[in-house]
């Protein structure tokens, strides 16, 4: 059971250190626009997970002792996957899909399945970070990111901007 809640915790750590740098993208859903290729570019997914637990440090109430492992845990992350995603950078470059043929964007694809190792390294650097980050928490501090990490960008009752008063088409 622990290990369940852990998984679906790493990836709902995953998914919500993507979306503030996929929101920055502008209206839409980021410059691939659905187009089924790394929507975002590769800063889509380039937040650090451990920043993400770190950035919720109160509500989790860390300890000192927790909060300097993980900001140490972090900075490895970060030293790790940093040649990583300046590799993904240097291939998608500051390429806006919506601009390019079929061909270019068919180009780019390619570029990005080519790279599909680097993105598993990534990934698979954040999830044994996460792993970690498990292993120092308590129980009660556990079930509490769990929840965080559901709700993620939905706010505290988990249900977004229309719990809040806001209107399809509109804020007001």
């Amino acid at each position: 059971m622990r290990r369940i809640t852990r998984t679906a915790t790493m990836a709902a750590a995953l998914a919500l250190a993507a979306a503030p740098l996929a929101a920055q993208g502008g209206p839409g859903r980021g410059p691939a626009q659905g187009r089924g290729f790394m929507a975002g570019g590769p800063g889509a997914m380039a937040r650090n997970p451990v920043q993400v637990v770190l950035d919720h440090r109160a509500q989790l109430e860390l300890t000192a002792e927790q909060v300097a492992t993980l900001e140490s845990l972090r900075d490895r992350v970060q030293a790790e996957n940093a040649p990583r995603w300046h590799q993904l950078q240097e291939a998608w470059g500051d390429v806006d899909p919506r601009a390019l043929s079929v061909e270019e964007r068919q180009e780019l694809r390619q570029r990005m399945q080519e790279l599909a190792p680097v993105r598993d390294q990534i990934r698979t650097t954040n999830r044994a970070a996460m792993d970690q980050v498990h292993e120092l928490m308590t129980a009660e501090q556990e079930s509490q990111l769990h929840g965080i990490m559901r709700r993620g960008n939905r706010g505290a009752d988990g249900r977004g901007m229309r719990a809040r008063g806001a209107r399809r088409g509109g804020c007001c």
